[in-house]
């Protein structure tokens, strides 16, 4: 399967990554969409890097490390599927997660390669799947879902075009 597939057992937030996620391979998917969050990121500065636009929102760091965690979080349910997980993967909040973080402390240029080396990371976890390991099917709740690593793929690549989206339109347009 060269492109993207339908995920049709699982929730609604998993359906609209799913639907702004790009139709194209696997590999070239997670490639563009990083690079895309690179670009739309490409002229922020320290100081702009701490910005929100309202108050008790997460600032333009805290967006970069809650894309590190769900980078994480989510290439190890896809890593665990592939690999015959038979039991429901745990979930996490993920406002507990930026909240728990002091971001203002972490220099954003290193958060950046952060997300870049986990990504090529992903990356390396998905390119040496066979096509039976990748539609492998598993369960992670949250609430509870039912899908293959590579429809967790194609959600990685759909929710970072989601929050490239949200940074245009409330945090790069002031």
């Amino acid at each position: 399967m060269t492109h993207k597939p339908t995920a049709t057992n699982a929730h609604d937030y998993i359906q609209h990554y799913m639907s702004i996620a790009p139709d194209m391979p696997l590999l070239d998917a997670l490639r563009a969409t990083m690079q895309q969050f690179e670009d739309c990121l490409s002229n922020i500065t320290e100081e702009k890097s701490l910005y929100r636009y309202e108050e008790g929102k997460w600032s333009i760091k805290e967006i970069v490390g809650h894309m590190i965690d769900v980078e994480v979080v989510m290439a190890y349910r896809a890593y665990s599927i592939s690999r015959g997980e038979s039991q429901t993967l745990p979930s996490y909040e993920q406002d507990d997660y930026v909240r728990d973080v002091d971001y203002s402390q972490k220099k954003y240029t290193e958060l950046m390669q952060q997300l870049r080396a986990i990504r090529a990371g992903s990356i390396a976890i998905f390119q040496t799947m066979s096509d039976n390991e990748l539609d492998r099917e598993g369960t992670y709740s949250a609430p509870t879902n039912q899908v293959s690593p590579r429809i967790t793929g194609y959600i990685l690549c759909g929710h970072m075009i989601h929050h490239i989206n949200i940074l245009n339109e409330r945090y790069l347009n002031t």
